[in-house]
């Protein structure tokens, strides 16, 4: 059956790619109109994010806008709202796996003390992702101290450092810093010091942490597809912004880089900790 917004609806989304400001606002607020009450899809989702569905409401509809609207293929098409929520429903159901996904890799190690529940602090540590990236540590000691597979890609130490700090500096907003929160207070510390992200999420009031804390490309899990590491999370798009291409070739380097990244990103949380109040 035809509905009163069909037309509006598919005007606007062919003409994303033209860039319109005023158009894709108008896009957004006509996809948030449309699917505000469509809540049926949220019931996967119950008990994996922490949100309840206003929350959801406000979250996913901006996600699902950003990711699969304005960052989708220009050549997909959108002729009626039925197609639009069919979207949604895909999309929210991709959202849902992620979170069963990361569930089902729990780890007991990271809760406090023996006796909390299971189902009052959510972990969303992936234990290989974690094995990873201690072994790209150690790669990276390897060098003694020194940068060598930086500098063989014409980098020095400085440059690297300069140019993180400008990312942190631009992270540092309160509505992109859950970004350095995660590395600073979670994946850079020694595993005694690790402060589990459903913890961190919930002390830091951060939404939606493991959708999160996957575009930021810690928890990425095909680590042969370097192009999709580098296209789909903030890590990758870092890294090569250094111009450091992500091939196998060049994982001391990019060890190298994580290291120098992890010790600007503790600096920054070390001074948020220390400031006054």
């Amino acid at each position: 059956m035809s509905n009163e917004f069909d037309k509006e609806l598919s005007d606007l989304w062919n003409s994303r790619g033209e860039g319109d400001p005023e158009k894709l606002e108008q896009l957004y607020r006509l996809i948030e109109k449309l699917l505000r009450n469509y809540t049926r899809p949220f019931a996967r989702l119950e008990g994996l994010d922490g949100l309840d569905d206003t929350q959801r409401k406000d979250q996913y509809i901006s996600d699902f806008f950003m990711d699969k609207v304005f960052g989708g293929g220009e050549n997909t098409r959108c002729d009626h709202v039925g197609a639009l929520k069919l979207f949604y429903k895909r999309y929210l159901e991709d959202v849902a796996r992620k979170y069963e996904k990361i569930h089902r890799r729990e780890i007991s190690d990271h809760f406090e003390s023996a006796g909390e529940e299971e189902d009052e602090e959510i972990n969303v540590t992936d234990k290989e992702a974690h094995k990873q990236w201690e072994d790209n540590a150690r790669a990276g000691e390897d060098v003694s101290g020194h940068f060598s597979a930086l500098n063989e890609l014409g980098l020095s130490e400085a440059f690297v450092a300069a140019s993180l700090r400008k990312i942190i500096k631009e992270y540092s907003h309160p509505d992109k810093y859950w970004v350095i929160l995660f590395i600073g207070y979670h994946y850079c510390q020694d595993a005694d010091d690790r402060e589990p992200l459903g913890k961190l999420a919930k002390r830091k009031k951060i939404q939606s942490y493991a959708y999160k804390a996957e575009k930021l490309g810690f928890n990425w899990r095909d680590a042969g597809n370097y192009q999709g590491f580098a296209e789909k999370t903030l890590l990758g798009q870092w890294l090569r912004s250094l111009g450091i291409d992500l091939i196998p070739e060049n994982r001391l380097a990019i060890a190298e880089a994580l290291k120098i990244l992890c010790a600007e990103a503790l600096s920054w949380v070390e001074r948020q900790d220390d400031a006054p109040g």
